[in-house]
């Protein structure tokens, strides 16, 4: 018993079909992977971001009075004071010692 060539046709393009679906879900797959690896990057360098403003917001300040080493800066001459609800930030236009 032999396979016609009607026989072996059919097998071809049934195995064309399977392949092209399977090549598409691969290649959908890879979209998706490619886009959350992104996403998880993006978060990271937001997280990292974050780290990074806490901290010299933390270390704002830290080692003195500046208004008391400085006399005002920009007009202000009260003192910022630690555990209040608001976050006063002075931008200095010239620091001198």
């Amino acid at each position: 018993m032999g396979v016609t060539l009607i026989e072996l046709l059919i097998a071809l393009v049934l195995s064309g079909i399977l392949t092209a679906a399977l090549y598409r879900a691969f290649i959908s797959q890879q979209k998706t992977y490619t886009v959350q690896d992104q996403v998880a990057e993006m978060q990271q360098n937001i997280r990292v971001a974050l780290g990074q403003m806490t901290k010299e917001i933390r270390m704002a300040g830290y080692g003195g009075d500046m208004l008391s080493i400085f006399g005002h800066i920009n007009g202000f001459t009260d003192i910022i004071t630690p555990g209040s609800n608001t976050i006063t930030i002075i931008l200095a236009d010239q620091v001198g010692v």
